[in-house]
């Protein structure tokens, strides 16, 4: 799968993975440039920004908590270590962030990311 930046590929879209930068960061903000997987609804491809959920390396989790979703390594997804979705770290951020595609997220991984989203959100 080729590589490519948002000015050459076109628009992120739901379920891709893509390296997008965090920064600047405030607090204990997820930081530096990392993999977030796309969550907008399609209906909103539309808009220059994306609702995204960042992707952590497995190393750097402390304390699992239920807004974690596991994800392995794939050749469809891109990423090159076992990693944590971090669910409470949700954003929307301008395309402008938005580097390089990875891959794509299994669409059984997409519906758990999404189902912990509306937990966390609560009713």
């Amino acid at each position: 799968m080729q590589r490519s930046s948002t000015t050459d590929r076109g628009q992120p879209k739901r379920g891709e993975i893509w390296m997008v930068r965090f920064e600047p960061q405030v607090g204990r903000e997820i930081m530096k440039v990392r993999p977030a997987v796309v969550i907008s609804a399609r209906s909103l491809e539309h808009l220059p920004l994306r609702i995204i959920v960042p992707i952590r390396e497995l190393r750097e989790i402390r304390t699992m908590h239920a807004t974690f979703i596991p994800v392995e390594p794939t050749s469809g997804n891109g990423l090159k270590k076992d990693s944590m979705i971090d669910v409470a770290q949700v954003h929307s951020f301008d395309i402008q962030r938005f580097q390089r595609l990875l891959g794509h997220l299994d669409e059984s991984i997409l519906e758990r990311v999404v189902i912990a989203l509306h937990q966390a959100v609560g009713e």
